[in-house]
């Protein structure tokens, strides 16, 4: 096929095609140092022709220009349909979507059980303004969610999708405080290498410089703390084993900042995209609970 899509030269030296975190696809070669020729996809190098492995096409997304890719240098095989695990291209190649697409198809795809329910649910109804009405599939399903909940998190208000709960949560917070006649609570302060979406709120708080440095004059300024990482603690306190000196870096901050003007802090319970799944140590969280509860400062999860 030469230049007109992925050729393969050599087995010897790639696995099974999987999409990268960052959109378009890698083929599963060896990370390495940058060479003359290559290609990057992500943080993986793409074998090219002065390489073994795949070689990478422009011509292989077929469009007119009217779709804005997420990066105009490279081509994107067209994926036509899913299956289980898999994703299938116009070409007939199959990749592992490793990912589950951005996280949110972790039951695979093409589920025919899934596709019918929403169909029916389509058909039945569409949409429902939630300022003016309720309906009976949320009511049905908040208390399903609640019983999956630990503690007394029994309640449930449904958005589209991740970025937006996390910004509806920052604004929860604010409102609980105004409620309690708290006007002055409006910071959020959060770790570095958290990530909790791509909308501006949800970029400021979270914690990978690569992502929020380019947009960094347009982020509100969200106090940062390091994360738990005890492998790799930002401290350097740790040496292997946590001394939670990370989590009463919360403390110190909430000082700095003015406990009268702290709102909430926000973490993911298990840290994904910035640190590779890293789970919090014994007592972490135990440890944050116990200094937001001291200050009236909200934990966001």
């Amino acid at each position: 096929m030469g230049a007109q899509g992925w050729r393969r030269v050599s087995p010897r030296s790639f696995s099974p095609i999987i999409p990268s975190r960052l959109g378009g696809l890698q083929s599963r070669c060896e990370y390495s140092l940058r060479q003359p020729g290559d290609t990057f996809v992500g943080n993986t190098r793409i074998k090219t022709k002065a390489h073994e492995g795949f070689l990478w096409s422009n011509t292989m997304t077929a469009d007119k220009g009217n779709l804005f890719h997420r990066n105009l240098q490279q081509g994107y095989p067209v994926i036509i349909r899913g299956e289980g695990i898999y994703l299938y291209d116009q070409e007939g190649r199959r990749y592992i979507d490793g990912n589950a697409g951005a996280g949110n198809v972790t039951l695979g795809h093409g589920r025919k059980r899934i596709a019918k329910a929403m169909a029916e649910q389509a058909e039945t109804l569409a949409y429902c303004f939630s300022a003016f009405f309720t309906n009976q599939p949320a009511l049905d399903l908040a208390p399903r969610i609640a019983a999956l909940a630990p503690g007394d998190l029994n309640s449930c208000y449904f958005v589209s999708g991740g970025s937006e709960a996390i910004e509806t949560a920052f604004k929860l917070a604010r409102q609980c405080h105004l409620q309690k006649g708290n006007s002055q609570k409006h910071k959020v302060i959060s770790r570095w290498r958290g990530y909790h979406g791509a909308t501006l709120g949800a970029m400021a708080a979270s914690g990978l410089p690569a992502q929020r440095n380019p947009f960094a004059p347009l982020l509100p300024d969200f106090p940062h703390i390091a994360a738990c990482h005890p492998y790799r603690c930002a401290l350097a306190g740790c040496e292997g084993v946590c001394n939670l000196m990370c989590a009463r870096q919360l403390e110190e901050t909430i000082l700095q900042e003015g406990p009268e003007t702290v709102s909430a802090f926000v973490a993911e319970p298990v840290v994904m995209a910035g640190a590779a799944v890293a789970v919090p140590p014994d007592g972490y969280f135990a440890e944050i609970r116990e200094i937001c509860d001291r200050y009236e400062v909200l934990f966001i999860a």
